[in-house]
Protein backbone atom coordinates (compact mmCIF):
# COMPACT_ATOMS: atom_id res chain seq x y z
CA UNK A 1 0.00 0.00 0.00
CA UNK A 2 1.43 3.33 -1.19
CA UNK A 3 0.39 6.96 -0.36
CA UNK A 4 -0.82 9.31 -2.57
CA UNK A 5 2.13 10.74 -4.97
CA UNK A 6 4.31 9.99 -8.00
CA UNK A 7 5.93 6.87 -8.74
CA UNK A 8 8.78 6.27 -11.33
CA UNK A 9 9.68 2.39 -12.22
CA UNK A 10 13.17 1.83 -14.57
CA UNK A 11 12.90 -1.75 -16.17
CA UNK A 12 16.52 -2.93 -17.56
CA UNK A 13 16.60 -6.06 -19.67
CA UNK A 14 19.34 -8.34 -20.12
CA UNK A 15 21.40 -6.30 -22.56
CA UNK A 16 21.28 -3.57 -20.64
CA UNK A 17 17.94 -1.77 -22.41
CA UNK A 18 16.25 0.56 -20.12
CA UNK A 19 12.83 2.31 -19.84
CA UNK A 20 10.88 4.28 -17.35
CA UNK A 21 7.76 4.85 -16.75
CA UNK A 22 6.22 7.11 -14.62
CA UNK A 23 1.99 6.66 -12.53
CA UNK A 24 0.60 9.24 -9.99
CA UNK A 25 -1.34 7.30 -7.44
CA UNK A 26 -4.25 9.70 -6.09
CA UNK A 27 -6.73 9.75 -2.46
CA UNK A 28 -9.84 11.22 -2.18
CA UNK A 29 -9.77 14.42 -0.52
CA UNK A 30 -9.92 14.15 3.70
CA UNK A 31 -13.46 13.01 5.18
CA UNK A 32 -14.77 15.43 7.37
CA UNK A 33 -17.99 16.00 9.60
CA UNK A 34 -19.82 18.62 10.79
CA UNK A 35 -22.98 19.44 12.86
CA UNK A 36 -26.00 21.72 12.54
CA UNK A 37 -27.71 21.73 16.20
CA UNK A 38 -31.13 23.13 17.39
CA UNK A 39 -30.85 23.60 21.42
CA UNK A 40 -33.83 22.27 23.79
CA UNK A 41 -36.22 24.91 24.09
CA UNK A 42 -37.70 24.75 27.40
CA UNK A 43 -35.87 23.34 30.98
CA UNK A 44 -36.36 19.74 31.16
CA UNK A 45 -38.11 18.90 27.55
CA UNK A 46 -36.72 16.73 25.06
CA UNK A 47 -36.85 19.01 21.92
CA UNK A 48 -33.07 18.75 20.84
CA UNK A 49 -31.27 17.71 16.96
CA UNK A 50 -28.38 17.51 15.60
CA UNK A 51 -27.97 17.24 11.83
CA UNK A 52 -24.32 15.71 10.68
CA UNK A 53 -23.35 16.71 7.48
CA UNK A 54 -19.95 15.13 5.84
CA UNK A 55 -17.43 15.66 2.79
CA UNK A 56 -15.00 14.02 1.46
CA UNK A 57 -14.22 10.27 1.37
CA UNK A 58 -15.93 8.24 -0.52
CA UNK A 59 -20.02 7.93 -0.22
CA UNK A 60 -21.82 6.10 1.15
CA UNK A 61 -21.47 7.27 4.03
CA UNK A 62 -22.73 5.64 7.27
CA UNK A 63 -23.43 6.84 10.88
CA UNK A 64 -23.38 5.53 14.13
CA UNK A 65 -24.75 8.17 17.37
CA UNK A 66 -23.78 7.82 20.78
CA UNK A 67 -27.47 7.03 21.73
CA UNK A 68 -27.31 3.93 19.24
CA UNK A 69 -29.29 6.06 16.24
CA UNK A 70 -28.07 5.33 12.68
CA UNK A 71 -29.45 8.41 10.38
CA UNK A 72 -27.30 11.50 9.71
CA UNK A 73 -30.17 13.58 11.74
CA UNK A 74 -31.16 12.91 15.21
CA UNK A 75 -33.89 14.05 17.31
CA UNK A 76 -36.23 14.32 20.06
CA UNK A 77 -33.22 14.98 22.39
CA UNK A 78 -32.65 16.22 25.94
CA UNK A 79 -29.57 18.44 27.17
CA UNK A 80 -26.27 16.62 26.94
CA UNK A 81 -23.37 15.66 24.61
CA UNK A 82 -23.36 13.76 21.51
CA UNK A 83 -21.16 11.95 19.17
CA UNK A 84 -21.36 10.41 15.57
CA UNK A 85 -18.79 8.07 14.08
CA UNK A 86 -19.06 8.28 10.36
CA UNK A 87 -17.97 5.76 7.81
CA UNK A 88 -17.24 6.16 3.81
CA UNK A 89 -17.44 3.36 1.32
CA UNK A 90 -14.03 2.18 2.03
CA UNK A 91 -13.87 2.30 5.94
CA UNK A 92 -12.75 5.50 6.58
CA UNK A 93 -13.89 7.09 9.72
CA UNK A 94 -14.39 10.77 11.25
CA UNK A 95 -15.54 11.10 14.77
CA UNK A 96 -17.53 14.40 15.66
CA UNK A 97 -18.84 15.79 18.96
CA UNK A 98 -21.54 18.56 20.16
CA UNK A 99 -23.42 19.66 23.17
CA UNK A 100 -27.35 20.16 23.26
CA UNK A 101 -27.55 23.05 25.70
CA UNK A 102 -31.08 24.19 27.45
CA UNK A 103 -32.38 27.23 29.53
CA UNK A 104 -31.68 27.61 32.70
CA UNK A 105 -33.06 25.27 35.79
CA UNK A 106 -36.45 25.79 37.38
CA UNK A 107 -38.60 23.57 39.42
CA UNK A 108 -42.19 23.15 40.74
CA UNK A 109 -43.44 20.99 43.48
CA UNK A 110 -46.62 20.81 45.78
CA UNK A 111 -46.70 21.18 49.66
CA UNK A 112 -50.09 19.81 51.12
CA UNK A 113 -50.64 16.76 53.90
CA UNK A 114 -49.29 13.69 52.08
CA UNK A 115 -51.38 11.46 54.43
CA UNK A 116 -55.53 12.55 55.09
CA UNK A 117 -57.84 11.02 56.78
CA UNK A 118 -61.41 10.55 55.17
CA UNK A 119 -64.34 11.38 57.75
CA UNK A 120 -67.63 12.20 55.72
CA UNK A 121 -68.12 16.15 55.95
CA UNK A 122 -64.55 17.10 57.33
CA UNK A 123 -62.60 19.91 56.47
CA UNK A 124 -60.68 19.28 52.92
CA UNK A 125 -57.12 18.95 52.34
CA UNK A 126 -55.17 22.26 51.19
CA UNK A 127 -52.88 21.63 48.94
CA UNK A 128 -50.40 24.89 47.15
CA UNK A 129 -48.19 25.01 43.99
CA UNK A 130 -43.99 26.18 44.86
CA UNK A 131 -42.31 27.83 41.94
CA UNK A 132 -38.16 28.31 41.99
CA UNK A 133 -35.69 28.74 39.66
CA UNK A 134 -35.24 30.62 36.46
CA UNK A 135 -38.93 31.98 36.10
CA UNK A 136 -40.59 35.44 36.35
CA UNK A 137 -44.27 35.98 37.07
CA UNK A 138 -46.85 35.75 35.64
CA UNK A 139 -47.51 32.00 35.54
CA UNK A 140 -50.14 29.64 35.45
CA UNK A 141 -51.48 26.85 37.07
CA UNK A 142 -53.47 23.29 36.47
CA UNK A 143 -54.76 21.08 38.72
CA UNK A 144 -55.49 17.69 38.18
CA UNK A 145 -56.84 15.31 41.26
CA UNK A 146 -57.57 11.48 41.76
CA UNK A 147 -59.05 10.07 44.19
CA UNK A 148 -61.20 13.77 44.84
CA UNK A 149 -62.64 16.13 44.39
CA UNK A 150 -61.35 20.12 43.71
CA UNK A 151 -63.63 22.11 46.01
CA UNK A 152 -62.02 25.81 45.27
CA UNK A 153 -59.31 27.25 43.61
CA UNK A 154 -58.39 25.71 40.23
CA UNK A 155 -56.20 27.85 38.24
CA UNK A 156 -54.84 29.23 41.20
CA UNK A 157 -51.64 28.42 43.01
CA UNK A 158 -53.32 26.79 45.46
CA UNK A 159 -56.58 24.52 45.66
CA UNK A 160 -59.10 22.46 48.38
CA UNK A 161 -59.16 18.70 48.10
CA UNK A 162 -62.52 16.72 49.42
CA UNK A 163 -61.02 13.23 49.07
CA UNK A 164 -63.03 10.02 48.88
CA UNK A 165 -62.54 6.96 50.99
CA UNK A 166 -60.32 4.93 48.01
CA UNK A 167 -57.17 4.44 49.82
CA UNK A 168 -54.58 6.50 47.53
CA UNK A 169 -55.12 9.32 45.52
CA UNK A 170 -52.68 11.68 43.53
CA UNK A 171 -52.59 15.76 43.12
CA UNK A 172 -51.13 16.67 40.29
CA UNK A 173 -49.80 20.37 39.03
CA UNK A 174 -48.72 22.03 35.67
CA UNK A 175 -47.15 25.14 35.85
CA UNK A 176 -46.83 27.26 32.48
CA UNK A 177 -44.48 30.78 32.19
CA UNK A 178 -45.39 33.18 30.04
CA UNK A 179 -43.14 31.66 26.67
CA UNK A 180 -45.31 28.54 26.94
CA UNK A 181 -42.54 26.50 28.72
CA UNK A 182 -44.17 24.40 31.03
CA UNK A 183 -43.55 21.52 33.97
CA UNK A 184 -45.38 19.72 36.10
CA UNK A 185 -45.33 17.47 39.24
CA UNK A 186 -47.35 15.11 41.16
CA UNK A 187 -47.67 14.46 44.95
CA UNK A 188 -49.26 10.89 46.16
CA UNK A 189 -51.66 11.07 48.59
CA UNK A 190 -52.38 7.94 51.37
CA UNK A 191 -56.85 7.76 52.29
CA UNK A 192 -56.66 6.38 55.25
CA UNK A 193 -60.39 5.66 56.53
CA UNK A 194 -61.50 6.72 60.30
CA UNK A 195 -62.57 4.30 63.03
CA UNK A 196 -65.87 4.32 63.56
CA UNK A 197 -66.52 2.94 67.33
CA UNK A 198 -69.83 1.47 68.80
CA UNK A 199 -70.14 1.72 72.51
CA UNK A 200 -72.30 -0.94 73.66
CA UNK A 201 -73.16 -0.62 78.05
CA UNK A 202 -76.50 0.57 79.68
CA UNK A 203 -78.11 3.53 79.09
CA UNK A 204 -79.80 3.85 82.29
CA UNK A 205 -77.88 3.56 85.37
CA UNK A 206 -78.76 4.60 89.41
CA UNK A 207 -76.87 7.08 90.85
CA UNK A 208 -73.70 5.32 92.58
CA UNK A 209 -73.57 2.22 90.65
CA UNK A 210 -69.91 0.73 90.79
CA UNK A 211 -68.62 -1.51 87.96
CA UNK A 212 -70.67 -0.63 85.16
CA UNK A 213 -68.91 -1.46 81.42
CA UNK A 214 -68.63 0.35 78.35
CA UNK A 215 -66.93 -1.45 75.63
CA UNK A 216 -66.36 -0.91 71.24
CA UNK A 217 -65.06 -3.37 69.32
CA UNK A 218 -61.22 -4.18 69.67
CA UNK A 219 -59.02 -3.62 66.80
CA UNK A 220 -55.50 -4.42 67.15
CA UNK A 221 -53.19 -1.05 67.01
CA UNK A 222 -56.12 1.27 67.31
CA UNK A 223 -55.75 3.50 70.16
CA UNK A 224 -58.88 4.25 73.02
CA UNK A 225 -59.69 7.51 74.77
CA UNK A 226 -62.84 7.38 76.94
CA UNK A 227 -64.40 10.90 78.40
CA UNK A 228 -67.25 10.07 81.03
CA UNK A 229 -69.87 13.02 82.03
CA UNK A 230 -71.87 11.91 85.25
CA UNK A 231 -69.48 9.26 86.59
CA UNK A 232 -65.82 8.37 86.75
CA UNK A 233 -63.41 5.67 84.68
CA UNK A 234 -62.28 3.57 87.15
CA UNK A 235 -60.50 0.84 85.14
CA UNK A 236 -60.41 0.79 81.47
CA UNK A 237 -59.07 3.45 80.00
CA UNK A 238 -57.01 3.25 76.91
CA UNK A 239 -58.45 0.09 75.77
CA UNK A 240 -61.67 -0.79 74.28
CA UNK A 241 -63.69 -1.14 77.53
CA UNK A 242 -63.71 0.90 80.15
CA UNK A 243 -65.02 0.46 83.99
CA UNK A 244 -66.92 3.11 85.19
CA UNK A 245 -68.57 4.43 88.80
CA UNK A 246 -71.50 7.03 88.34
CA UNK A 247 -71.48 9.62 90.93
CA UNK A 248 -74.16 9.89 94.20
CA UNK A 249 -75.95 13.18 92.92
CA UNK A 250 -76.73 15.03 90.16
CA UNK A 251 -78.14 17.90 88.31
CA UNK A 252 -80.07 17.15 85.06
CA UNK A 253 -79.35 13.24 85.38
CA UNK A 254 -78.27 13.04 82.48
CA UNK A 255 -74.94 11.78 81.77
CA UNK A 256 -72.79 10.40 78.71
CA UNK A 257 -69.75 7.92 77.88
CA UNK A 258 -67.77 8.97 75.12
CA UNK A 259 -64.64 7.43 73.13
CA UNK A 260 -62.30 8.87 70.56
CA UNK A 261 -60.64 5.86 68.40
CA UNK A 262 -57.48 6.48 66.82
CA UNK A 263 -55.51 4.85 63.86
CA UNK A 264 -53.05 5.48 61.39
CA UNK A 265 -53.41 9.29 62.10
CA UNK A 266 -56.79 9.36 61.92
CA UNK A 267 -59.91 9.45 64.85
CA UNK A 268 -62.89 8.83 64.95
CA UNK A 269 -65.92 9.12 67.97
CA UNK A 270 -69.14 7.59 69.58
CA UNK A 271 -71.18 9.37 72.03
CA UNK A 272 -73.64 7.39 74.02
CA UNK A 273 -75.74 9.50 76.12
CA UNK A 274 -76.59 8.09 79.66
CA UNK A 275 -80.09 8.69 82.20
CA UNK A 276 -78.74 9.02 85.83
CA UNK A 277 -81.72 7.45 88.17
CA UNK A 278 -81.61 8.93 91.44
CA UNK A 279 -80.69 6.11 93.85
CA UNK A 280 -82.56 4.76 96.89
CA UNK A 281 -81.57 7.47 99.50
CA UNK A 282 -82.23 10.03 97.54
CA UNK A 283 -86.02 10.36 97.57
CA UNK A 284 -87.79 12.93 99.59
CA UNK A 285 -91.36 13.38 99.53
CA UNK A 286 -94.81 11.76 101.27
CA UNK A 287 -97.10 9.26 100.79
CA UNK A 288 -100.87 9.48 101.40
CA UNK A 289 -103.18 6.52 101.55
CA UNK A 290 -106.71 5.02 101.82
CA UNK A 291 -107.49 3.58 105.19
CA UNK A 292 -111.32 3.00 106.19
CA UNK A 293 -110.08 1.21 108.81
CA UNK A 294 -108.11 4.10 110.15
CA UNK A 295 -105.77 1.93 111.56
CA UNK A 296 -102.07 2.96 111.66
CA UNK A 297 -99.51 1.67 109.13
CA UNK A 298 -96.31 2.01 111.15
CA UNK A 299 -93.56 -0.10 109.93
CA UNK A 300 -95.86 -0.74 106.67
CA UNK A 301 -92.51 -1.43 103.36
CA UNK A 302 -93.62 0.63 100.72
CA UNK A 303 -91.70 0.01 97.22
CA UNK A 304 -91.41 2.62 94.85
CA UNK A 305 -91.10 2.22 91.32
CA UNK A 306 -89.39 4.27 88.04
CA UNK A 307 -93.06 4.78 86.41
CA UNK A 308 -90.87 4.55 82.85
CA UNK A 309 -89.02 1.91 83.53
CA UNK A 310 -91.05 -0.29 85.76
CA UNK A 311 -87.64 -0.50 87.71
CA UNK A 312 -87.38 -0.19 91.55
CA UNK A 313 -86.05 3.28 92.31
CA UNK A 314 -86.15 3.24 96.29
CA UNK A 315 -87.63 1.61 99.36
CA UNK A 316 -89.12 3.22 102.46
CA UNK A 317 -91.05 2.16 105.38
CA UNK A 318 -94.42 4.62 107.11
CA UNK A 319 -94.85 6.34 109.72
CA UNK A 320 -96.92 5.75 112.34
CA UNK A 321 -100.09 8.29 111.66
CA UNK A 322 -102.94 6.94 109.26
CA UNK A 323 -103.68 9.44 106.62
CA UNK A 324 -106.95 9.49 104.30
CA UNK A 325 -106.42 9.90 100.86
CA UNK A 326 -104.99 7.76 97.63
CA UNK A 327 -101.86 6.82 97.19
CA UNK A 328 -99.23 8.88 95.89
CA UNK A 329 -95.93 10.09 96.39
CA UNK A 330 -94.59 13.77 95.73
CA UNK A 331 -91.34 13.49 94.95
CA UNK A 332 -88.27 16.18 95.44
CA UNK A 333 -87.22 18.48 92.17
CA UNK A 334 -86.09 16.54 89.67
CA UNK A 335 -86.93 12.86 91.07
CA UNK A 336 -88.88 10.47 88.12
CA UNK A 337 -90.91 8.26 90.66
CA UNK A 338 -94.03 7.15 91.91
CA UNK A 339 -95.09 4.82 94.50
CA UNK A 340 -97.40 1.48 93.82
CA UNK A 341 -100.27 0.89 96.04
Amino acid sequence: NQPAGTYTVTVTDSYGCKGTSSATVTQPTALSVSGALTHVACYSYSTGAITASTSGGTPPYAYLWSNSQTSSTITGLSAGAYSVTVSDAHACTRTGSWTVTQPDAWSAGITGPGVICCIPGGAPGHYCATVEGAFSAPVTYQWVVVGGTISSGQNTSCIDVVWSCCGQGTVTVVVTKSDGCHISTTKTVIINTAPAPDITGPATVTQGDAGTVYCTPDFAGHLYTWVVVGGTVTAGQGTHCITVTWGTSCNSCNGSVGVFETYNGCTGSDVMAVTIMPGAGNLTGSVTYDNSYNTGLNGVIITLYNQTTGTIAGVTTSGPDPVNGEPFITPSPGSPTEPTS
